[in-house]
C-alpha cells in the first residue's frame, strides 16, 4: 500500500511526458503563425498590384489615355481592360506562393472621367497547411481609380523670350550659327540699330531659335486643348512673356483670359524675341524672374465656378531656360557682376507663393545648353549650370515638370505636359 501511494505521489518525469503530448499543438501554432504572416504579406501583394494595374493603367502614356483622347463621346476602352490585367498579373506573379484565380478589368469613359477598375481572386499557398487540413487560403480584392477629364482649368501660360531664349534650338543648330557669325555666337541676338543683327540672320538661314519653338508649342498645346475638352468653356487661357521690348520690361499680355482657343492660338503668333535697343543694352539684364513672376501672381484673381459648378483650377505654365539674369545687387544667390547684375538659377520664392494661393505651377524647362566656346558662358553661367534644373523643379508642382533636350521637341514635350496637367488620377475608396 505505501508503494502503491508513493508511485501516485512520484513527479518525476512529467515534463517529458508534457512535451510529448504538448509538442503537436505547438508545432501547429508556430506553423499557423509562419503562413498566417506569408499570407498578410502575399495579400499586401496583391493589394499594391491592385492599385499600381488601375493607376498604371490611366497613367500619362498609357493605352487607355491614348485611346481616350481619340473618343468623341462616353464607352468602353478594351485596350485599358488588357493593360489593367496585364499589370497586375505581371505583379501579382512575382510572389510564387500566389495563384490567380480570376482577374477582371474595366476601363471605361464615362464623359466626365475615365475609371479603371479591377477585381481579382487568388489562392495562396501555405507551408504547414497540411497540419491543419489547409493548404491555401482564398482571397479577394478589388481596386478603382479615375482620371477627371471634365475639370475646368485656367491657364496661365508665361513664355520667357527673353534674349537667351534666342539660342539656336538644337546641337546642329547652334554649330550652323557658329559657323555663320565671325565672332562664332550661338544666340541670335535682335537687336534693333543693325539690320544685319543675328536674329535676321538665323530668319534667313531657316534656323529654329528657341523662342521659334516656344511659340509653335504654344499653338499646338492650344490645338491640344480644343480637342480634348468636354465642353467649351473648359479650359480658359492666357499668355504672357517677358516683354515686346528690353526697353519696357514686365508681364506683357499677349493674349487675356479667354475661353476662345483659337483666337488665343492667333494671338500666339505674336509670341517673339525681345529685342534689344543695340548689343549689350542695360548690360544684358532683362530676365527678371522675380518681377515678372511676381506681377503674374498679382494680376491672376480668385478663381472662379465653371460652368458644372466645380471650382476652376488655376495653372501656371511657366517655359523657360531657368537662368535670371537681373539687376539684383542684394539677394543674389550668386557672385554678382559690377554694380548689381545678378546671374543665377531661378529664385523658388515667387513659386512658393503662388503655391500659397492653390495655384499648381506647371514648368517646362528647355535645357540650357554649354556655349563652351563662350567666355561669358563660362565665366558666369557654368559653376551654377547642374543646379538649374534643381530649382526649376523646384517650382513645379508635384508631377508637373518637364525638362525637353535638344534631341526632344519642345512642342510634344509642353504638349505631354499639358495634358499631364489636365488630368486628376486618384485611387478611389
Amino acid at each position: 500500500m505505501t508503494r502503491i501511494r508513493d508511485f501516485l505521489r512520484d513527479r518525476r518525469g512529467n515534463y517529458a511526458m508534457m512535451t510529448a503530448v504538448l509538442a503537436v499543438p505547438m508545432l501547429m501554432a508556430m506553423g499557423y503563425s509562419v503562413d498566417f504572416v506569408r499570407v498578410l504579406d502575399a495579400k499586401q501583394r496583391l493589394e499594391h498590384a491592385a492599385d499600381s494595374a488601375v493607376l498604371g493603367s490611366l497613367a500619362m502614356g498609357s493605352k487607355a489615355i491614348a485611346y481616350a483622347d481619340t473618343m468623341t463621346g462616353p464607352g468602353p476602352i478594351p485596350v485599358g481592360v488588357a493593360e489593367a490585367e496585364d499589370f497586375f498579373t505581371a505583379n501579382a506573379r512575382l510572389d510564387p506562393s500566389i495563384s490567380l484565380g480570376t482577374v477582371i478589368a474595366d476601363v471605361t469613359n464615362s464623359g466626365t472621367k475615365i475609371v479603371s477598375k479591377i477585381k481579382y481572386t487568388a489562392q495562396i499557398q501555405t507551408i504547414f497547411g497540411g497540419l491543419l487540413s489547409k493548404k491555401a487560403w482564398t482571397v479577394n480584392g478589388s481596386a478603382s481609380a479615375s482620371v477627371d477629364i471634365d475639370n475646368p482649368i485656367d491657364f496661365y501660360l508665361l513664355l520667357d523670350n527673353s534674349p537667351s531664349m534666342g539660342l539656336a534650338a538644337t546641337a546642329k543648330a547652334i554649330d550652323q550659327m557658329i559657323a555663320l557669325t565671325p565672332d562664332r555666337c550661338a544666340f541670335a541676338c535682335h537687336a534693333l540699330n543693325n539690320a544685319d543683327n543675328y536674329y535676321n540672320l538665323a530668319k534667313a538661314n531657316g534656323i529654329p531659335l528657341r523662342i521659334d519653338m516656344v511659340r509653335e508649342a504654344t499653338k499646338k498645346v492650344l490645338e491640344t486643348a480644343k480637342s480634348i475638352r468636354a465642353y467649351n468653356s473648359q479650359y480658359r487661357v492666357a499668355i504672357y512673356t517677358f516683354g515686346a521690348a528690353a526697353t519696357n520690361l514686365g508681364l506683357t499680355t499677349i493674349s487675356g483670359l479667354t475661353s476662345d482657343l483659337v483666337k488665343a492660338g492667333k494671338a500666339a503668333e505674336a509670341v517673339d524675341l525681345m529685342t534689344i535697343p543695340y548689343q549689350n543694352y542695360d548690360n544684358d539684364q532683362q530676365t527678371d524672374f522675380d518681377k515678372t513672376i511676381g506681377q503674374l501672381r498679382t494680376s491672376i484673381p480668385k478663381p472662379e465656378n465653371g460652368p458644372n459648378g466645380k471650382p476652376r483650377q488655376q495653372i501656371v505654365f511657366f517655359v523657360s531656360d531657368g537662368v535670371n539674369d537681373s539687376y539684383k545687387p542684394s539677394g543674389c544667390m550668386k557672385k554678382i557682376q559690377g554694380s548689381g547684375r545678378c546671374q543665377q538659377p531661378l529664385d523658388i520664392k515667387e513659386c512658393d507663393e503662388l503655391k500659397k494661393k492653390d495655384i499648381k505651377i506647371a514648368v517646362l524647362y528647355t535645357t540650357y545648353l554649354p556655349v563652351t566656346n563662350n567666355s561669358w558662358y563660362n565665366t558666369w553661367i557654368k559653376p551654377f549650370r547642374d543646379e538649374i534644373p534643381t530649382q526649376m523643379q523646384a517650382c513645379a508642382s508635384p508631377g508637373l515638370y518637364f525638362e525637353v533636350s535638344p534631341s526632344q521637341g519642345i512642342p510634344e514635350a509642353m504638349d505631354a505636359l499639358f495634358r499631364k496637367a489636365v488630368r486628376v488620377l486618384r485611387l478611389e475608396s
